[in-house]
């Protein structure tokens, strides 16, 4: 079973560890972009949905696309709380540039939901192994803490959500970035929902410019296996 916990205990908590990044995510960012995303969630079994995602990446005032991916995975509940996530994500940096570089990830994540009164608290935790052109191969960690809690009355369909997310690197022996997320996801329909977010990305090492991110996030949701009874209903 899991814990529930008092919502002002959990906010409180959560503030103090969010604070640092969000004093952070004031400051100019010395880069601007803008992430676009669609995942499609078809549900298969009552405890098994297959996922797919496209996403583009644009930069330089979001004229220049930086990066386009694909990702394929499977969402399989063990337990209502439990959500794992095997997946693999084919990924295009710089793909109308001649000197475009590609990447393979092969990963998997491990969420798990513990509820809050009206609020709810995500723990999670990304395991990819990433395959590059002309660098290392590593394998990466990605533990994510994410706070939603809903807005305004219930026919709204609409929560507001804070989230932290450090990256580790095996190639470095060390965590090289840190992104904080502030978001409103909303349903719009029975199937079709959307994340929109700003994500602040700091780099720990200083190699690289820190990102200012906006984000969009179209989510489209079947069910196969509630189609697949009707047909058989209809079959009889």
């Amino acid at each position: 079973m899991i814990p529930k916990f008092g919502s002002r205990t959990v906010a409180l908590l959560t503030f103090a560890t969010l604070l640092p990044v969000a004093s952070r995510a004031s400051d100019p960012g010395d880069e601007t972009q803008l992430w676009n995303e669609l995942k499609v969630t078809a549900r298969v079994t009552n405890n098994i949905d297959l996922v797919a995602a496209g996403a583009l990446r644009l930069e330089e005032n979001y004229s220049d696309l930086h990066r386009a991916s694909f990702q394929l995975g499977l969402n399989v509940r063990p337990q209502p709380w439990l959500t794992l996530f095997p997946n693999y994500q084919y990924i295009v940096n710089d793909p109308a540039d001649d000197a475009r570089k590609k990447e393979h990830r092969i990963g998997i994540v491990a969420a798990a939901r513990v509820p809050i009164k009206l609020a709810e608290a995500t723990l999670s935790l990304g395991t990819e192994y990433r395959l590059r052109e002309d660098k290392e191969d590593s394998w990466r960690l990605r533990p994510k803490l994410k706070l939603k809690y809903p807005l305004g009355p219930e026919r709204w369909t609409a929560s507001g959500y804070l989230a932290e997310e450090p990256f580790y690197d095996s190639s470095v022996n060390e965590f090289v970035r840190n992104r904080f997320f502030i978001g409103i996801e909303k349903q719009l329909a029975t199937n079709w929902s959307v994340d929109l977010y700003y994500c602040r990305q700091h780099d720990l090492h200083g190699r690289e410019p820190d990102l200012d991110i906006l984000g969009v996030s179209i989510g489209v949701r079947f069910d196969l296996a509630r189609a697949e009874r009707r047909n058989q209903l209809a079959e009889k």
